[in-house]
């Protein structure tokens, strides 16, 4: 359970696994109600994870009364490539917080046009955008 300096009232499930053999036996039940009373023990009020619709762990999470409250079609994408110091959706203005879900999915979308379509010219590119973007003082950090 990571609880976020910044954010008081929430807490985020980093990783929770039952072992194949285990499945089926109320174990991940019995460890969502554990997370749900430490959570709050520590008075955190919403519980943060992600999920992939239609796994087991997705399932278990709606049995337990969770709720869902957006997907994001191929986030996990972004994942296979390391973040830099700066990128495609950043310069094209989507950095700092996410404050609605279509900032998300449009950011989302900036980071797998990357992805796909990634190149030493595309890399350059980006980098001299940032030099112009900070040069300029429009909105860097």
């Amino acid at each position: 359970l990571d609880t976020p300096p910044n954010q008081m009232h929430r807490a985020d499930i980093k990783k929770m696994l039952v072992h194949r053999s285990a499945r089926g036996r109320g174990i991940g039940g019995a460890l969502m109600a554990q997370v749900e009373t430490e959570a709050q023990r520590r008075g955190r009020w919403l519980l943060v994870l992600d999920t992939v619709p239609n796994e087991n762990g997705h399932r278990l999470y709606l049995r337990a009364g969770w709720q869902q409250t957006g997907i994001v079609p191929d986030y996990a994408l972004r994942h296979h490539v390391k973040p830099g110091i700066t990128g495609w959706a950043q310069v094209n203005g989507y950095h700092g917080p996410v404050d609605t879900e279509r900032a998300l999915h449009e950011r989302v979308a900036y980071d797998l046009d990357y992805i796909n379509h990634w190149s030493l010219w595309f890399d350059i590119r980006i980098i001299l955008k940032t030099v112009f973007i900070v040069l300029g003082h429009r909105e860097a950090y």
